[in-house]
């Protein structure tokens, strides 16, 4: 994982990744896939995110994860740099650095983060916070992480 680079796929302003991305997001909206053969497939989707804390437009320290059911709060993920943004910009985040990495990679850092203990909440993920808004929960991560392992 590391910095976005920019780089789309020569031709298209829409890359690979995002094409597959999106049929897999759809199949599992339309009951396709079921959540199992949909996380399997998802696991090596590079998706884009940014730390949980962050500064608000006027200065604010706060932490930008999604409320959702005790003890999760939500990590937004992003399938481009467009969306990610126009997110941030509609909650009023300040700037931000942009990450990205495989899916399955990107639990694994959850996971850890949610060991060490130190957040208020435990983070689970939301996928395509605009549009798609799949979770995966904090108190499955580990069950959502072997099961990708599995699928290797």
């Amino acid at each position: 994982m590391g910095l976005f680079d920019g780089l789309k796929k020569k031709g298209s302003g829409i890359s690979e990744n995002e094409t597959k991305a999106r049929e897999l997001l759809e199949a599992h909206e339309t009951k396709a896939l079921n959540d199992t053969a949909f996380l399997k497939a998802f696991g090596k989707i590079e998706v884009l995110y940014s730390t949980p804390f962050g500064d608000t437009k006027d200065g604010q320290h706060k932490l930008f994860l999604i409320p959702g059911p005790a003890p999760t709060g939500y990590m937004p993920l992003f399938l481009n740099e467009s969306e990610m943004k126009e997110y941030y910009e509609r909650i009023g985040r300040g700037p931000y650095t942009i990450l990205k990495g495989p899916f399955a990679e990107v639990l694994e850092v959850g996971l850890a983060r949610n060991k060490e203990g130190k957040l208020p909440v435990k983070i689970g993920y939301l996928i395509d916070p605009l549009k798609y808004k799949v979770t995966v929960d904090a108190p499955i991560l580990e069950a959502v992480i072997r099961l990708l392992k599995e699928g290797k």
